[in-house]
């Protein structure tokens, strides 16, 4: 099953699949499929809840985004490749995966694809020893990009607002070595 990695709660999110053609045996991608052909449908499931269904609509390979939105995108220059718009329901936060599934329509290969939706957000603390390596990259980052004061004795790092402090670590000089503490 093929995987991608998306924002949680993301909006307007078009995925775009490869419907392969049981009829040959060389790997062709299926052509001519349109939101209304007979048997295709659509669905995903989220993590430990029932299947709901995409219902499929017309769309266009450039248009604006549709909830069920289903074009080919190019059926000489890339055959099987099509568009598919997620309906926001589908990467909505609460759960870390979804698996969509498009199938049913003659000689189509079933297509299931797993979004794993990250759910991170930035780090309200120092993270512990132990964090995994997610917490510890997004600490990192954090560094990176947000406010950092100092003084004679302090350093001090701050979340996104620039307010809010996450962590401060204390700094001492005896006049040859200076010495950063552990952030806490």
């Amino acid at each position: 099953m093929a995987k991608k990695r998306i924002k949680a709660g993301s909006v307007n999110v078009t995925v775009y699949i490869n419907i392969l053609d049981s009829s040959v045996t060389d790997g062709s991608g299926l052509t001519g499929l349109v939101f209304n052909s007979a048997g295709l449908q659509a669905s995903y499931v989220r993590n430990q809840a029932a299947a709901s269904t995409i219902t499929l609509a017309t769309q266009t390979a450039a248009g604006a985004h549709s909830d069920g939105g289903f074009v080919e995108v190019d059926a000489s220059g890339s055959p099987g490749l099509y568009r598919l718009d997620l309906p926001d329901a589908a990467v909505a936060s609460g759960v870390n995966s979804v698996v969509v599934s498009v199938n049913g329509a003659t000689d189509a290969v079933p297509i299931y694809l797993e979004l794993q939706l990250d759910d991170t957000s930035e780090p309200t603390s120092v993270p512990a020893a132990d964090a995994t390596l997610e917490e510890k990259i997004n600490y990192i980052y954090l560094f990176t990009r947000n406010k950092l004061t100092q003084t004679a004795t302090q350093q001090q790092i701050f979340a996104d607002d620039g307010t809010t402090s996450i962590g401060t670590a204390t700094i001492s000089d005896d006049g040859t070595t200076t010495t950063k503490g552990e952030f806490a």
